[in-house]
């Protein structure tokens, strides 16, 4: 009877006069029972993982959090939302996502910017990621290091294993997880842009996205190239400059001309432009339109605010675009003349100049 009356007890205390009595000495956790800020020292600060799961390498800290991870193997997912198609293997999860996705409750803020989560954990991973720069996770494949546990999971599916099970039924996109899926269908059927810059009119469909532009305004680019001067303020673009000018990878093919792609973007912007002639990006200034944000930004800053941040480091010379540069190097400095006329021995540094050869000498409008 005597234990009966103090689970009672505790019962009143901490759901109904809301009472957390028990305070850790490390951190503004508080809590209502002894026994949940003893699981709090013992997981958070003392990183203990004492449950270990028989079919991977999980560990927890708590048992119902090694019986939560069980059902991942076991495929169960017995609680629906009653709102969309999202299933849960636990209640709890269930619940945070209605209180995330359908309520959109963020109670929980970040001291050290503006950033809120809605559950704690996505807070902690936050402080960890961002403002502590820790990532603890790093796979043993490649060089890449993530804060999350799911990031390198994502990591390992999307680029190591090539899986892909979740298909966009609008067009043939297809990605390895569910989340990346939603914000596809987001940001590219319904044009949701719900994200926006305080510096300028740039609006995003991903936070991620937002917060690579903003490295812009910031002009922070830690991640830089081994073999050039390449810079970039994510690892991911930093990769993808890699790939693309180093490795000359171009896996993304155009269905309607041979044009090939190092991104699925620029595959997408050749369409639009080339074959669907659309150019929504319009100047203020003048009457210059563009198939790209970029390209409009581009023009802009040469054409406008006479620009040219780009300087030649063997002469005078200063460029508006890193291109505009390179071809300069390639001409003037190291002589170069790739562009040769196939009706006599005139060569050319750039295509531009070959055009106008063959239209004054040969009276030909190719190209």
């Amino acid at each position: 009877m005597a234990s009966q009356r103090e689970h009672l007890q505790t019962h009143v205390l901490a759901v109904h006069n809301k009472e957390k009595p028990f305070k850790c000495e490390q951190c503004n956790y508080m809590a209502s029972q002894r026994g949940s800020l003893q699981k709090h020292v013992s997981a958070v600060h003392n990183k203990e993982k004492p449950f270990k799961c028989d079919q991977c390498d999980y560990m927890a800290s708590r048992r119902e959090h090694l019986q939560t991870h069980v059902s991942v193997h076991n495929k169960e997912k017995p609680f629906k939302c009653e709102q969309c198609n999202y299933m849960a293997s636990q209640r709890g999860s269930l619940q945070k996502h209605v209180s995330a996705v359908h309520n959109k409750e963020k109670p929980f803020k970040c001291e050290q910017c503006d950033y809120m989560a809605s559950q704690r954990e996505h807070l902690q991973t936050h402080v960890s990621a961002v403002h502590n720069k820790e990532k603890p996770f790093k796979c043993d494949q490649c060089d890449y290091m993530a804060s999350r546990r799911g990031c390198l999971q994502k990591h390992v599916s999307e680029v190591h294993n090539k899986e892909k099970p979740f298909k966009c039924d609008q067009c043939d996109y297809m990605v390895s997880w569910r989340g990346n899926l939603q914000v596809h269908v987001s940001a590219v059927h319904n044009k949701e842009k719900p994200f926006k810059c305080e510096q300028c009119n740039y609006m995003a469909s991903q936070r991620g996205s937002l917060q690579k532009h903003v490295s812009v305004h910031n002009k922070e680019k830690p991640f830089k190239c081994d073999q050039c001067d390449y810079k970039a303020s994510q690892r991911g673009s930093l990769q993808k400059h890699v790939s693309a000018v180093h490795n000359k990878e171009k896996p993304f093919k155009c269905e309607q001309c041979d044009y090939m792609a190092s991104q699925r973007e620029h595959l997408q912007t050749h369409v639009l432009a080339v074959h669907n002639k659309e150019k929504p990006f319009k100047c203020e200034q003048c009457n210059y339109m563009a198939s790209q944000r970029g390209s409009l930004q581009k023009h802009v800053s040469a054409v406008h605010n006479k620009e040219k941040p780009f300087k030649c480091d063997q002469c005078d010379y200063m460029a508006s675009r890193r291109e505009h540069l390179q071809t300069h190097v390639s001409a003037v400095h190291n002589k170069e003349k790739p562009f040769k006329c196939d009706q006599c021995d005139y060569k050319a540094s750039q295509r531009g100049s070959l055009q106008r050869h063959l239209s004054a000498v040969h009276d030909s409008h190719r190209f």
